[in-house]
């Protein structure tokens, strides 16, 4: 017997037949979300027989056929009751989930394996997305496995971790550049068009609140933290409470939703933010979040990036959890949360902790106690961290040298000067100095018999011709 879901406009009602993706309501422009019949049970033994991944929950998940899944083994993920973090925090029963685990390092695998096995049964030749991170890991990675060729254009803020993921798996990935660029300008009947209010996207991230909740043996669970980018996961999880409700599979249990947002995503310059993940304009979803976490008695909270690393060192210190910013951001909002007396200590608190710390290794410089010694670790490990953070002027005088076997302070001033870069013929010794300390050049000390004066030039080392190399292939 095939499986019924159908779509259905959140605002309107309006249903529309899920054959193929489609995101909003051609009625009134809503997101849609996906309904299943009453007869659509929670089969607690399939559950229990089918232990790795979201899968498990074949139900209550958009798929006609099991052919068609797309799985790396997402989900399941360990539900880890924090004893040190919470003798810290003065709380009892303190849990994390802990989604570092997902196979791209993300809780978005969760939608992403809904979504590209939807894709793959509807017929679809490709993917694509426009994204800040983990949603572009992801698609290309859930796609490499369904041989479906994924197009990814990336913000060119996004994190060098991110992007690295996103090249290993094989997508095609392109720059944002110039002016606004959404989802709606790609249109391509054979492409499966994905963001993070994509139905199947929320049905996967549903998932987590099933796990947690039978992780707990169905107890009671007071509180759940979950960080607040589009505002897709609370929603999920807002929706996949109130559907084991539905099943009777839970009783009238009240769960408080709180969402966690950097502050910095507030400022006009929210690129700096150290979770830029979270800096997403308000979307079309984000009011039925804002509905759900008050629907629960939630509340929204801000926290700064000063607490968000602060937070990273207490979950990688006293849980041996790393995070990045956007997913430790929980930690910082449950310290706002019992400050504020809004959590009283013998509780159930969950918080999500929704992506691994090496998708974000510029936090870890600026989180570490000896930047320093760690900086210098970095460039002696990794040469081209040097190339990486060195600047415009820099890399304008290393292609100086490289154009000609060497040169002096003064023809190189005037070579800058030449190419827009106007600064002192002091400042350029300086930067000759830095270059030097970074033995990515040389000083070569000549003697003129005919002035009987010393000349100094300077030329491209060894390391530092492999480093340009290294670059312009890049």
């Amino acid at each position: 017997m095939k499986k019924t879901f159908w779509y259905e406009c959140i605002s309107c009602g309006k249903k529309y037949e899920a054959t193929k993706n489609i995101t909003y309501c051609r009625n009134c422009g809503s997101p849609l979300i996906i309904r299943y019949p009453n007869d659509a049970t929670f089969d607690k033994s399939r559950s229990k027989s089918i232990k790795d991944s979201i899968w498990r929950y074949w139900n209550l998940l958009p798929l006609h056929n099991e052919r068609n899944i797309v799985s790396l083994g997402e989900g399941w993920t360990h539900l880890l009751k924090a004893s040190r973090l919470s003798s810290y925090l003065g709380v009892k029963n303190l849990y994390l989930k802990n989604e570092t685990t997902n196979p791209t390092g993300s809780f978005i695998d969760r939608g992403v394996s809904v979504a590209v096995s939807f894709a793959k049964e509807a017929g679809y030749k490709g993917t694509f997305c426009i994204t800040k991170g983990n949603l572009g890991v992801s698609l290309a990675a859930y796609s490499a496995k369904a041989d479906l060729k994924a197009t990814i254009f990336i913000d060119r803020n996004i994190e060098i971790g991110k992007l690295y993921q996103i090249i290993a798996y094989g997508a095609d990935v392109n720059i944002i550049t110039e002016g606004k660029f959404t989802n709606t300008d790609f249109k391509n009947k054979d492409i499966f068009n994905l963001n993070a209010e994509n139905p199947f996207i929320i049905e996967g991230k549903k998932t987590t609140i099933f796990e947690i909740l039978e992780q707990m043996n169905w107890a009671k669970v007071d509180k759940i933290i979950v960080p607040f980018g589009s505002g897709g996961h609370i929603y999920a999880i807002w929706k996949g409470i109130n559907e084991l409700k539905e099943r009777n599979v839970i009783g009238p249990m009240k769960v408080q939703i709180f969402g966690i947002k950097p502050k910095s995503c507030e400022s006009s310059d929210n690129k700096k933010s150290i979770a830029i993940d979270l800096c997403i304009p308000s979307t079309k979803l984000s009011k039925f979040a804002l509905n759900a976490i008050k629907e629960t008695n939630g509340d929204l909270i801000y926290v700064s990036d000063e607490e968000i690393l602060q937070s990273m060192m207490l979950l990688a210190h006293m849980e041996g959890i790393f995070a990045e910013p956007s997913a430790a951001i929980t930690i910082a909002g449950l310290q706002h949360l019992l400050k504020k007396g809004l959590i009283d200590e013998d509780e159930t608190i969950v918080s999500i902790i929704t992506g691994f710390g090496l998708k974000n290794p510029r936090a870890i410089r600026i989180l570490s106690p000896k930047p320093r010694k760690i900086n210098s670790l970095i460039r002696n490990l990794d040469p081209s961290y040097g190339i990486r953070t060195m600047g415009r002027t820099k890399l304008e005088i290393m292609n100086i040298l490289n154009e000609k076997t060497m040169d002096y302070g003064y023809g190189i001033w005037k070579k800058l000067i030449k190419k827009g870069i106007n600064l002192t013929l002091p400042a350029v010794y300086q930067h000759l100095n830095e270059l030097e300390k970074l033995e990515l050049i040389t000083k070569v000390v000549s003697f003129d018999e005919s002035t009987q004066k010393k000349k100094v030039f300077y030329k491209l080392t060894r390391r530092g011709l492999n480093l340009l190399r290294e670059l312009y292939i890049r």
